[in-house]
């Protein structure tokens, strides 16, 4: 394969797309956030998520409460030339493990009204939380379901952490 022509839709086309800055920053990123997780005890002490930026070479990490190992990642990151941010959120990763298993297991309860969970999200760039998305067993004509209000109300005695229900497509079959 030419290097002046990458095939249509392959990886060298999108890498030949992107700006070799942009590519090295995210590589860099990258780098970063296996260093962070590979931390011993770093779960333990908050940690949630990396929310990375490469046009900004910047990233933003999601944590459950203040930690020793902010100072830690700060100086790491100040080392490697990437401007972190630590956005406070309310859940720690085991806190949501957790309610993510009580909801799966409160699972086929009536006071569902017929809604299968399909998946579960955790807390990311925009939420501060779980998102509980499923179909109901009888699917609503109504742009919007009347009973989501009942089964959003239903999830949260399961599980406070849950931020929002929706309606999405049953998981695809392998």
């Amino acid at each position: 394969m030419s290097k002046q022509h990458p095939v249509p839709g392959s990886t060298d086309e999108y890498l030949a797309s992107v700006d070799p800055v942009v590519l090295a920053d995210r590589m860099e990123l990258s780098s970063f956030t296996t260093w962070l997780v590979e931390l011993p005890g770093i779960h333990d002490a908050g940690y949630v998520c990396s929310v990375n930026d490469a046009e900004g070479k910047a990233t933003t990490l999601l944590w459950a409460g203040e930690s020793n190992f902010h100072d830690v990642a700060r100086a790491e990151a100040a080392r490697r030339g990437i401007a972190l941010t630590i956005r406070l959120v309310r859940y720690s990763t085991a806190q949501l493990r957790d309610a993510a298993n009580r909801l799966f297991a409160s699972a086929g309860r009536a006071e569902w009204s017929g809604f299968g969970i399909t998946l579960i999200s955790g807390t990311n760039a925009t939420r501060d939380g779980l998102l509980v998305t499923g179909e109901y067993d009888a699917p609503s004509e109504a742009a919007q379901d009347p009973r989501l209000p009942h089964t959003l109300a239903f999830a949260r005695t399961i599980a406070p952490e849950v931020v929002a229900i929706e309606i999405g497509p049953a998981p695809v079959p392998l």
